[in-house]
């Protein structure tokens, strides 16, 4: 994933293309699949509101990236996505969740030991919603998967061009 400004005021989030790394920065439109947030597009009025409340199951390893899908959307392409933790780091309170948070909680959601996730990233794609865990200690050490529960909200847009 790459951010860049070029000063111009024209800034975008974007998966590099092979060969042209820079061509979903310099022309959006037709690199779409490949933008996560560009400038010349606006978003249009959120269209659906998501809320996951889910108990994952991390791989059993001592360091562990795992992306768990968390929502299928099924758009066809990658929409503008924002969104919060609920409930983290306390009770009531909400987090935004654009990009990496660090995070150390259970599955019920309280402070941790040593073996839970210490970031957890939100992608998407075409079609699905992922969280990404970043692990150290994924196991209790006797062998068994570590559950994590995932409260969040998130809003799913439609891009628009804006003089494209």
């Amino acid at each position: 994933m790459r951010f860049k400004a070029d000063g111009t005021g024209k800034v975008a989030i974007y998966q590099p293309v092979t060969g042209n790394e820079d061509a979903p920065f310099n022309n959006p439109v037709a690199n779409i699949d490949n933008v996560v947030w560009h400038s010349d597009f606006i978003t249009r009025p959120i269209s659906r509101v998501v809320n996951i409340d889910k108990v994952l199951t991390l791989p059993n390893s001592t360091v562990a990236s795992a992306a768990i899908e968390i929502f299928t959307h099924g758009l066809g392409y990658a929409p503008y996505i924002d969104g919060h933790l609920v409930d983290f780091p306390q009770s009531g309170q909400k987090t935004p969740w654009v990009g990496t948070l660090p995070v150390d909680f259970s599955a019920d959601g309280t402070a941790a030991p040593a073996y839970i996730p210490r970031t957890v990233t939100l992608l998407w794609d075409k079609t699905k919603i992922y969280a990404v865990f970043c692990v150290w200690y994924a196991s209790t050490g006797d062998g068994r998967r570590t559950p994590y529960r995932l409260k969040a909200q998130l809003r799913i847009g439609n891009w628009e061009v804006e003089n494209v």
